[in-house]
């Protein structure tokens, strides 16, 4: 038996289909904040319900990865790209397409 992190997963996932990757984590479930501090998760879900907690999403581009990680609101607040000052943060870790680990927002 072998259990593995999402992070792990992530990771593993990234450099068996060569893609850059992105793990969004919130427990945020109140209204529509979220769509504030990561916008583009409104292109994939239509309702703020059915958002699961942790999500990989997965990216032709670093550029297009590199994006969506700007836009993302954290535990640091605000961005450059998204000045969302609201109480919903959005955890991301972002992912090679060989696998490693680049940037934290929190």
């Amino acid at each position: 038996m072998k259990a593995f992190s999402m992070v792990e997963l992530m990771e593993i996932h990234a450099k068996n289909i060569n893609k850059w990757c992105m793990l969004i984590h919130t427990n945020w479930k109140d209204g529509k904040e979220i769509y504030k501090a990561a916008p583009y998760l409104k292109k994939l879900y239509s309702n703020y319900l059915t958002i699961p907690q942790d999500i990989i999403l997965t990216f032709d581009t670093e550029k297009e990865m590199e994006e969506c990680f700007n836009q993302t609101v954290g535990s640091k607040g605000p961005t450059k790209f998204n000045s969302y000052t609201g109480k919903c943060r959005v955890n991301a870790l972002t992912c090679s397409n060989t696998g490693e680990l680049l940037n934290e927002n929190n």
